[in-house]
């Protein structure tokens, strides 16, 4: 509240402008602090930071705080800021993307009185690294099968100081779609691909986030419980992914016309037109394993808190609960054999501080164990095991 000032030299009485509202002022429309989980500090790289919000500017500063800033006042009403959505998209340098949402809250007494959306501490995720590497004796050379399996796990640098926890960990071959919490589960899944006559082709190209896809035709599919899942060139796990239909749009007479597919998750990966879509038929699950860590969107490390079902010989998995329909994705256990040159790749794996390896072969009277810590933006670390 603003009072009348009395001015000395004419005597007047000066009436200020009343203090502008709080919603005037330039300041925190959203924000929150990023941490790295596996340091628990600020991120090192820069973030760069985006939104789809107009009238707000994203921001991001080296010290882990992020958020969206402006005047509220120019952007929302009395009747519009309560339950107003923001978002904000965040990149860095070794950390898979994220994407923050929320909404304001009930706004009682704007403009009066503006309270910013606290979304507190965010981890970061880091991005997958693969290991790969040779098997070699200094007697022998290069040996063929040899075993490279993970041992034991930390998640955080803090957990260093401890022995290494249970190495309960699946691989998926393509991102995982929807965020999972705590309790989801996954289990082992068969894909068996449906008899050659039925595959179809792409007939313009099927973008990252697209839902919707045009086929050369909707033979064999169906939108019954369950619903068919096409899987997208299947011939190589690093483009294939696998996704469930949930409604489809005949462009011609009969199924052996082509056909727009809503599918039940935006696509991960790029494909383009003429590629080979085939539907995918699903096994019995096995034993749900809930996972014991949550899960996000672009992962490709699931954590369960037990391993029924998911060991050698797993090849698919069904990711299940939380609210957004199931995933399915081909899948590994964290193992892999060298080939007849001794040379080994396991599957990619993040979000962790250091693993332990074990290196079996049949020729050697011992294993090599070997703790490996995954460096901060490296896409790859190769490595070589020596037996004597």
């Amino acid at each position: 509240m603003s009072y009348p000032v009395k001015d000395l030299l004419s005597g007047w009485d000066l009436a200020p402008d009343p203090d502008p509202p709080a919603a005037a002022f330039s300041q925190a429309v959203m924000f929150a602090t990023l941490v790295d989980e596996v340091t628990a500090l600020p991120p090192a790289p820069a973030v760069q930071a985006s939104t789809t919000v107009d009238g707000l500017v994203p921001r991001a500063t080296s010290g882990g705080a992020v958020g969206l800033a402006g005047q509220p006042i120019t952007k929302y009403t009395a009747a519009s800021a309560a339950g107003a959505a923001l978002d904000l998209t965040l990149s860095a340098p070794g950390y898979l993307p994220l994407t923050l949402a929320g909404n304001l809250g009930p706004e009682l007494g704007y403009p009066g009185q503006f309270t910013p959306l606290d979304l507190g501490t965010v981890t970061l995720r880091r991005a997958p690294v693969v290991l790969s590497g040779r098997v070699v004796s200094r007697a022998l050379g290069p040996l063929n099968g040899a075993t490279v399996s993970v041992d034991g796990i930390w998640l955080t640098l803090a957990d260093l100081v401890n022995p290494a926890s249970p190495p309960r960990l699946v691989a998926i071959d393509s991102p995982l779609y929807a965020a999972r919490p705590v309790g989801a589960s996954v289990a082992a899944q068969t894909l068996t691909a449906a008899p050659p006559a039925e595959t179809k082709q792409l007939l313009r190209p099927a973008n990252v986030g697209d839902v919707v896809v045009r086929l050369s035709d909707a033979t064999g599919l169906t939108l019954l419980p369950p619903a068919s899942i096409l899987g997208f060139e299947i011939q190589d796990p690093g483009l294939a992914e696998y996704v469930a239909i949930t409604a489809i749009t005949p462009l011609g007479v009969s199924p052996a016309f082509p056909a727009d597919v809503t599918l039940a998750f935006p696509l991960t990966r790029p494909h383009p037109a003429g590629r080979s879509v085939i539907r995918m038929v699903p096994g019995a699950a096995g034993a749900a394993n809930a996972l014991a860590r949550a899960a996000a969107p672009g992962d490709v490390t699931l954590y369960p808190g037990a391993m029924a079902g998911l060991g050698a010989g797993l090849t698919a998995v069904l990711v299940s609960g939380g609210g957004p329909p199931d995933e399915h994705h081909t899948a590994r256990i964290m193992t892999a054999a060298s080939n007849p040159e001794g040379y080994v790749r396991l599957p990619p794996v993040h979000r962790l501080a250091q693993l332990l390896l074990r290196v079996h072969h049949v020729s050697q009277p011992s294993d090599i164990l070997r703790s490996v810590m995954p460096s901060l933006g490296a896409d790859s670390l190769v490595l070589d095991f020596a037996f004597p």
